[in-house]
């Protein structure tokens, strides 16, 4: 789910992936508030987007969890047995492609610039 803000003080019990939490009581019963040092701090088992502008706290489920995070986080997943292989690629971002030295007009991730002016 996207990160959803219900106000400074919630009225109710907040749901996975709801802010803004004070600590655990804030929100439903098996969820946590996981505390936010930063807006662009991950919440585990939530997505970007949404109201995730703010350092708001949100509630979370702690692990073990059913779904997996969408992106990396600085808790481990738990899961009952091992998995044969990852279930995320580590990066979204394109390879590196060497095009050559010198080179001009380079795109992302495309090198070997020498100067700023060496790329797009």
């Amino acid at each position: 789910p996207r990160l959803t803000y219900r106000g400074e003080n919630p009225q109710a019990l907040l749901g996975l992936c709801e802010g803004n939490c004070k600590s655990d009581i804030d929100c439903k019963l098996g969820l946590s508030c996981f505390r936010r040092e930063t807006f662009y701090t991950r919440v585990p088992g939530c997505t970007r987007g949404g109201d995730d502008y703010t350092t708001m706290d949100v509630c979370f489920q702690k692990f073990p969890s059913s779904q997996p995070t969408a992106y990396p986080t600085n808790i481990p997943t738990i899961t009952k047995s091992p998995t044969s292989s990852p279930s995320l690629h580590p990066t979204d971002y394109p390879k590196l492609t060497y095009i050559g030295n010198p080179a001009k007009n380079l795109g992302l991730c495309e090198g070997d610039c020498d100067k700023d002016s060496d790329c797009q």
